[in-house]
């Protein structure tokens, strides 16, 4: 049997791909991004615990919402910036975004991100307080005070570059 050369072309770059695919490093899960930056974030001091989901808006990217329970408030900024901070770097993945909800006091049993109950804490000080606000740039507080988002350039900006390869 005769195979033409185009043919066989096409079979090596397949083969090539298929080869380059699997020797690609897999994407950390789910279940492993929201763990590693939940552990990150709840050992923060002034937090009591922390439920972390991912969210993409497209194919590549992903971005990381956190409900967090501060049990002191009067010292909110600084444990919305550690928890930022300490979000950005534990990440294996690099997030488009981080976007925070505060309530106060502990994080009940049995809380889950979908569930999450308490009072909502108002997050426009904080902004203020970090110096992040530039909302047309899709950083900063929302109308309501209670969703503060931070976006990578800004973390990156703010807390030093990540040492993590990924994209």
């Amino acid at each position: 049997m005769r195979v033409s050369r185009g043919v066989a072309l096409i079979a090596a770059g397949a083969l090539s791909a298929a080869g380059l695919v699997a020797c690609a490093p897999a994407r950390p899960s789910l279940a492993q991004i929201t763990s590693a930056v939940g552990e990150a974030v709840e050992a923060v001091p002034g937090i009591d615990g922390a439920l972390v989901s991912i969210t993409s808006p497209g194919l590549s990217d992903a971005g990381l919402t956190m409900k967090i329970y501060v049990p002191d408030s009067t010292r909110l900024s600084e444990s919305v910036d550690g928890a930022l901070e300490a979000a950005w770097f534990a990440s294996p993945i690099e997030p488009y975004a981080v976007t925070i909800v505060a309530f106060a006091g502990e994080m009940p049993d049995g809380a889950d991100f979908g569930h999450a109950t308490g009072e909502h804490l108002d997050l426009v000080q904080v902004a203020d307080d970090l110096g992040i606000d530039d909302t047309e740039a899709g950083t900063g507080v929302d109308a309501s005070g209670r969703l503060l988002t931070v976006r990578g350039y800004r973390l990156s900006e703010r807390y030093g570059p990540r040492e993590h390869a990924d994209g």
